[in-house]
């Protein structure tokens, strides 16, 4: 991943500062206990993983040198000398100033960081001599003789191992082999044009360690992150049943140290460097380039000006963005006022009153946009890791896909980011194993061999869609309804549309496929799916043609709180409700209008179009509303471009409002009313809920 994406980085550096903080604590006090100890480790290994994630590698090799000197205390369980805690004081301070000045590449070359890293090593080191373990082994023997202390065999086991080893190193005495690479400097790799240079990183760093330091210095890395890593980045290399896995190295070394060697040849030379795109890091310019005449360009000399991050808490934030959000129900009140009372001032105060509201708006919108984007990520989070998923389990399952994403760049409350991962992730999983057949499967139909899946996000004000589909075999509705009638969920002989039929996937328990795998049959996804969504206030739908395809299209309010719209008033039986201005379509005279009953139901004609009608003060009030008249009919669009005829006994004029949820169950459960809102004179109005007018019929 590229450090030029600007949010990201500033991300890390709000987060990372967060984790320094953390770090320093325990550094504090007195003395460093292990418990503080496991502390700073915790921080300092997520450290250096999201600094090598995007690609912030020389402080990610800072990081993990530092590292080394907290684990080797971790793992005796041993707190720090005030000599110790001092030094690695220093070295958190100087990896919060790299934080900052994460965009030069060059700030950790500075003396500082070596001095820092040499002063922890000297620390390291001062009490590992031969010497310094003969007198420390003399130490335990008198205080056990001493005091008579009979150990239990259990207690002696660590140090007996560790010294076996010593001991098994002294008689080898076996000069270690230097993998003939060095992986620092390799700027970027990448296969096919996806970015492997972390992963192939690691993996040569850990051939390289266990080449110096034979398997003991294989544990001290992160494991977890290496085999990972191994697994993801072999799939790809056209040797891949050749390359020797860390599974087999780390079993045969002890009788094969040679096949550290073998594992680099068949990975580095027999693998990367025959698929891959690799760009190496270039030394530091000489003094005669940069330009023909030998001096540098402008744009060498100029420094971006430093900017400065804070640890911000997560309540001041939340604090801030109410009293944005009362602010800009103020505004939006004040703005009401001026509409009313606005023709009754004088002309000289009226345009006064006009401007100042002007420049109000564009203040506290800019405010409100600031205010929102703290707490916004974007949908690139997520997606980045669909094309992996996609491949692997494409060619587990013999498959080939080909994924098109777009709307990556969409701004989502942060909040969002983690309910929409697994949902993404269950409907990925499915479309490839259920939907997308194989190539040969594709043939035998006269599709193109190359299945192809379509991910893409738009949003619209406060609504964010996200459509998933394929071009695969689709939901067999027969299938669906031979499963159903054998787990209990229909009758059989119950007359149920395809349609339904196909929403039966999203059923607890449910599935399709009879024996279960590492991928499905276990009837567990489509419906974490449904339950995510719907928890957020979102909704499915789902379209699918048998031998064509599937699309599943996901539906989440942006705003889960409240948001400013415009709003047109609308007095409907002697009382004012708001309808939002964008679902209205047209605003129709009452005069002009054609009604026709059918089946216990009325339809407007609308351009050749019958649309339902419903006369929204009967809706609201029954038939008891007087005798007002249908002064206007108003023709709403919902989210599925459906069309409804809404007649109201007046119309009034447009305001900007906040519209708020409502907090009580029994309300937030209606289907008719968005919320309500206060508008200029402080009186509260009820506003429609036309996102679908199904919910009216």
């Amino acid at each position: 991943m590229s450090i030029a994406d600007k949010g990201l980085l500033e991300d890390f550096i709000q987060e990372s500062l967060t984790l320094l903080d953390d770090a320093k604590e325990p550094l504090n006090m007195a003395e460093c206990s292990a418990q503080g100890v496991n502390l700073i480790f915790r921080c300092l290994h997520t450290l250096k993983g999201t600094s090598g994630f995007i690609d912030l590698l020389p402080l990610s090799s800072f990081i993990h040198k530092v590292e080394d000197f907290v684990r080797d205390k971790q793992e005796v369980k041993s707190g720090l000398e005030p000599e110790e805690g001092e030094c690695l004081l220093g070295a958190l301070s100087l990896m919060g100033d790299a934080v900052v000045n994460a965009r030069d590449s060059a700030f950790l070359e500075k003396p500082a960081f070596d001095e820092v890293l040499t002063s922890l090593n000297k620390l390291r080191y001062k009490d590992s001599s031969l010497s310094s373990l003969q007198k420390l082994i003399e130490q335990i023997s008198s205080e056990v003789s001493k005091k008579s202390i009979e150990l239990e065999p259990v207690t002696l086991i660590p140090a007996v191992d560790a010294l076996k080893a010593i001991l098994e190193k002294i008689k080898i005495k076996q000069e270690r082999t230097v993998i003939p690479i060095d992986y620092k400097t390799i700027e970027k790799l990448s296969i096919d044009g996806r970015d492997f240079t972390t992963i192939a990183c690691s993996q040569l760093e850990a051939l390289e360690a266990m080449a110096m330091g034979g398997k003991e210095s294989l544990y001290k890395l992160d494991l977890v992150d290496i085999f990972a890593g191994f697994e993801e980045i072999s799939s790809f290399l056209p040797n891949k049943k050749e390359i020797l896995a860390w599974d087999v190295i780390t079993d045969v070394y002890d009788t094969m140290p040679e096949v550290v060697m073998q594992a680099f040849d068949r990975f580095w030379v027999q693998g990367l460097q025959k698929c891959a795109e690799i760009i190496w890091k270039k030394g530091p310019k000489t003094s005669n380039e940069g330009t023909s005449d030998g001096i540098a360009s402008p744009a060498e000399n100029e420094k971006p000006a430093e900017e400065e991050f804070y640890r911000i808490s997560g309540k001041i934030l939340q604090d801030v963005a109410q009293q944005v959000g009362s602010l800009v129900a103020n505004r939006n009140n004040f703005e009401n006022l001026v509409q009313e009372i606005g023709p009754k001032l004088p002309s000289e105060y009226r345009e006064h009153l006009k401007d100042s509201y002007s420049d109000l708006d564009n203040t506290v919108n800019d405010l409100e946009t600031k205010v929102s984007s703290l707490n916004n990520r974007l949908l690139r989070d997520i997606f980045q890791r669909l094309p992996g998923q996609v491949s692997r389990l494409a060619d587990e399952l013999g498959k080939d896909i080909v994924l098109n994403l777009s709307g990556e760049d969409i701004e989502i409350p942060r909040g969002l980011v983690k309910a929409l991962q697994d949902p993404l992730v269950h409907i990925v999983r499915n479309s490839v194993d259920h939907g997308v057949e194989t190539p040969e499967q594709r043939k035998e139909v006269n599709k193109n061999p190359q299945g192809k899946m379509d991910i893409f996000a738009t949003r619209d004000d406060g609504l964010l869609k996200i459509s998933i589909s394929d071009d695969g075999k689709g939901i067999d509705p027969e299938q669906i309804r031979a499963k159903a009638i054998k787990k209990g969920l229909i009758e059989a002989g119950t007359e149920i549309s395809d349609q339904d039929l196909q929403k039966l996937i999203f059923a607890p328990g449910f599935s399709t496929h009879e024996v279960a795998t590492s991928v499905s049959g276990r009837g567990v996804g489509m419906d974490v799916v449904r339950t995510a969504v719907e928890s957020r206030g979102g909704r499915l739908q789902l379209v699918s043609k048998n031998g064509e395809g599937t699309t599943i299209d996901l539906y989440l309010p942006l705003d889960m709180g409240s948001k400013t719209r415009d709003v047109q008033l609308v007095k409907i039986g002697g009382d004012v409700y708001g309808i939002e201005y964008r679902s209205l379509v047209e605003v129709i005279r009452g005069d002009n209008i054609t009604l026709l009953p059918f089946k216990n139901e009325i339809y407007m004609d609308y351009r050749g179009d019958m649309l339902h009608f419903i006369n929204l003060g009967e809706f609201l009030y029954g038939n008891d509303t007087g005798k007002e008249p249908l002064e206007r009919i108003i023709i709403i669009e919902d989210e599925q471009q459906r069309r409804l005829a809404c007649g109201v006994n007046g119309m009034k004029y447009k305001v900007k409002v906040v519209v708020s949820r409502f907090e009580q169950e029994f309300l937030a459960a209606n289907m008719v009313f968005a919320g309500s809102a206060v508008v200029g004179t402080g009186k509260p109005i009820l506003v429609f809920n036309f996102s679908d007018i199904y919910n009216y019929l």
